[in-house]
């Protein structure tokens, strides 16, 4: 398998390097490819950025000295500059090292530091080059294997306005290792071998590849990938981050979000549950003393600036269809998502009526949506379903672990908010978003006022039916999915984020509910559409509803998860659906 890295990054699970083309910073350069850090202590938590602030250097190959273009062919294992005086191999032989090879006789490769990064000569016999790039917080070092090394610097006294490490052959070969420098990290690079580490990254995919959910025969190139995407995406445990990770991507979503983790968590857990309960229970190891957990986290910090839905009760339950949870990991979801919950209800209901609020579009996920679009704080439908499938998800729990009060007790409070919800969010049936306090109505178009579906056939007959028509008409859903926003709305953008783009968490929301409905039919349908539309256009953060082009970041981890849980699950999984088409359905 090959992937086009100007939209997949090339990393192994477990690293905060990776390699990229910088195709949107970089315009007009045939030297584009380059290695960057996702490290968090290089950047703030919660604010995406700019690919090329987190470059080390860029590879540069050269002929006779002089830069040359080239082609990249990169797949999990390996990656290849193509040129026609040779080639260079690179390779992970471990978390924090990469190894290079070059083959040709006149063929070199330069490393070509960015954002300031100085650099020194070291080594016994000058055979390694150590350097450090304040603005990253890293340290690292360059040592030769075979060939020759050269470094050349503008230093300015503080720093360096350019450096770079050139590497060159003897007998038609160089061999050359770059490495973080890290406390306890400072290797023998003879150590390594090149054949042997390409091929342990191969194994080691493979066997995470043979961990994936099961999906249609058409789709396995698709599910490769999608694996691929997640496992690179994987950190290991440093700083704060005390259990393996999962990034939502190593391009610029560089953090864990809590509510995305659920979506990877459930993925994994048909044959990974080890892995699947660390990435649902990372975000709780840092849940605070009044029950909230924090809006992101990396390695360096985290951020409780915002916070996102509380799917996590939605999500258990799905997780406990796949995986058989031992006595003491239901104890600790069940304190915990009590925490959770209990935080909404007691610091999210400030006008006391019983429906928590959102105090901004980035609390629900949906940052930008319409429902938010007067001012918060704001009343929506969803956090009411959430919290409800939450409370009864705890009952559910509570009677497993003996807890028979408590179980009533989460029972009675589930009952009461979906009562007060169906009666003050949907007024003859229809579903509306609320300004707290004034209780007026927000008018909006956006599909989160439908997230309630969810709920099923709890809902009340004459609310599910009208959520179900407009789920079935062509007010949200397009020919490859359900737009978040009307196409037919005035605010509706092909690329405005929550305003119009087909995302990966509400399709699932959605298509769950619906098959919770007893829409089978439909939810089989909206499944390949998602599904065939992502196998198209790659894992993309969102996609155009219209076209399904792919949009923003294109290695999202929550992506490939929802398009192996639906592939595996609707395409695959329940055959007394029928083996569903892609043609278009009646709609109303």
């Amino acid at each position: 398998m090959y992937f086009d890295l100007s939209q997949v990054p090339f990393s192994k699970r477990g690293s905060y390097f990776a390699v990229s083309e910088l195709t949107d910073s970089i315009k007009k350069d045939t030297q584009k490819l380059c290695l960057r850090t996702v490290d968090g202590f290089s950047f703030i938590p919660g604010k995406t950025r700019d690919a090329g602030k987190t470059t080390i250097f860029r590879f540069i190959p050269l002929y006779c000295g002089n830069p040359i273009p080239y082609s990249a062919q990169a797949s999990p294992c390996e990656l290849q500059l193509k040129t026609e005086f040779g080639n260079v191999l690179i390779c992970f032989a471990d978390n924090s090292t990469i190894l290079m090879r070059g083959e040709g006789e006149k063929l070199s490769l330069r490393l070509s530091f960015e954002n300031r990064a100085y650099i020194y000569e070291s080594g016994p016999g000058h055979s390694e080059i150590e350097g450090v790039c304040g603005q990253l917080g890293l340290r690292f070092r360059a040592g030769l294997l075979l060939g020759k090394m050269s470094m050349l610097q503008n230093w300015d006294g503080t720093g360096a306005e350019y450096s770079s490490i050139e590497f060159s052959p003897t007998g038609g070969c160089f061999s050359a290792a770059f490495q973080e420098l890290t406390a306890g990290r400072k290797k023998d690079l003879t150590q390594y071998d090149y054949v042997s580490c390409r091929d342990q990254a191969r194994q080691d995919f493979e066997k995470f590849l043979r961990k994936m959910p099961s999906v249609p025969e058409p789709y396995l190139k698709a599910k490769e990938l999608a694996a691929y995407v997640l496992w690179e995406s994987i950190v290991e445990p440093t700083g704060i981050l005390g259990r393996e990770a999962i990034l939502m991507s190593k391009n610029w979503m560089c953090n864990i979000w809590s509510w995305d983790h659920c979506f990877n968590a459930i993925a994994l857990s048909y044959h990974d549950p080890g892995l699947a309960w660390e990435q649902f229970m990372l975000m709780f190891d840092f849940q605070d003393k009044a029950g909230v957990i924090p809006d992101c986290v990396n390695n360096a910090c985290a951020s409780y600036t915002f916070v996102k839905p509380p799917i996590h009760g939605w999500a258990l339950s799905k997780i406990m269809q796949n995986m058989k949870l031992s006595i003491e990991q239901l104890e600790e979801a069940y304190l915990k998502l009590s925490l959770w919950t209990n935080w909404w209800l007691d610091y999210r209901d400030h006008d006391q009526d019983g429906l928590c609020e959102y105090f901004h579009g980035n609390d629900s996920g949906w940052d930008n949506s319409t429902a938010f679009i007067n001012s918060p704080a704001v009343e929506i439908p969803d956090l009411a379903a959430f919290l409800i499938l939450q409370m009864k998800e705890l009952s559910s729990l509570a009677r497993n672990l003996k807890k028979f009060s408590q179980a009533e007790e989460w029972e009675k409070k589930a009952n009461t908010m979906l009562d007060t919800m169906c009666s003050l969010c949907f007024k003859s049936g229809v579903p509306s978003a609320r300004q707290a306090y004034t209780h007026q109505e927000v008018p909006n178009d956006s599909l989160i006022l439908y997230l309630p579906v969810i709920l099923g056939k709890l809902l009340p007959a004459n609310i599910l039916s009208g959520l179900l028509n407009t789920l079935k008409s062509k007010r949200f859903y397009t020919s490859h999915g359900f737009a978040t926003e009307s196409p037919q709305s005035p605010f509706y953008q092909s690329d405005g984020y929550w305003r119009g783009p087909i995302w990966a968490p509400s399709s699932m929301l959605i298509i769950d509910g619906l098959y919770r409905s007893g829409e089978k039919g439909l939810a089989v349908e909206a499944a390949s559409r998602f599904v065939e539309m992502v196998a198209q256009n790659g894992f993309a953060e969102n996609f155009d509803a219209l076209t399904g082009e792919g949009l923003r970041d294109r290695a999202y981890t929550w992506t490939a998860s929802v398009f192996l849980i639906l592939a595996h699950e609707y395409l695959k999984g329940r055959p007394e659906t029928g083996n569903p088409s892609l043609t278009e359905p009646p709609l109303l």
